[in-house]
């Protein structure tokens, strides 16, 4: 199931807060016969979609195009370059239209890259960022200032690390939900649809 706001937009909200509670409990019941790898890894793909949610949900995604009218988008790992190109296909085979990943009718350009190399190299302002390790909190810190720089979403599916100041990540619960932290939102000035902040869990420090 691909859980992406824009393939359920002709469908009306309380239908769409349904299937999302239905999706994201059925996630938390079977999170739990998995060891801690696979934990990760589930957080991860979980995590994944619900990217895509947030970026489909942002008013001002279509401005974020780049000059080939993609939507720079930057997969952040360590130090292991086979895991952010594993996980960088996985979001290239969500939502896919005429071959290619779209968010909103708009293809994305994904790009696996180290955390080194992302404080080495200059790069139009991308739609989004998604961790894929656990990064130290000077790490997080650069990253968040980029983002609220650049206007971007960061989003982590890392525990705590929305009370970090990263834009938004995954809270489990009774219930797994969408975690955003409404403080860098505002200081990102990134606005996103209210359907979208219903079922979030908002985290105002």
């Amino acid at each position: 199931m691909d859980l992406c706001i824009y393939h359920l937009s002709k469908l009306n909200q309380k239908l769409y807060l349904h299937i999302l509670y239905v999706w994201l409990a059925f996630f938390s019941l079977s999170s739990a016969a998995l060891n801690a790898g696979e934990m990760t890894d589930a957080r991860i793909n979980i995590g994944l979609k619900l990217f895509r949610a947030i970026l489909a949900a942002d008013l001002a995604i279509k401005t974020k195009q780049n000059n080939q009218n993609e939507l720079p988008i930057l997969i952040i790992y360590k130090d292991n370059p086979h895991k952010g190109d594993k996980f960088s296909q996985i979001l290239s085979d969500m939502g896919k239209k005429d071959g290619h990943a779209q968010i909103k009718g708009i293809p994305l350009n994904i790009i696996s890259i180290s955390y080194q190399n992302f404080l080495d190299e200059k790069y139009d302002s991308p739609a989004g960022i998604f961790l894929v390790d656990k990064m130290s909190n000077d790490e997080l810190e650069q990253i968040v200032d980029y983002g609220i720089t650049q206007h971007t979403i960061i989003y982590s599916p890392f525990e705590h690390d929305v009370k970090k100041n990263i834009t938004a990540g995954l809270h489990i619960g009774a219930r797994v939900h969408p975690i955003v932290n409404m403080k860098t939102l505002k200081a990102s000035k990134i606005q996103l649809k209210s359907f979208f902040l219903k079922v979030a869990k908002k985290y105002e420090p």
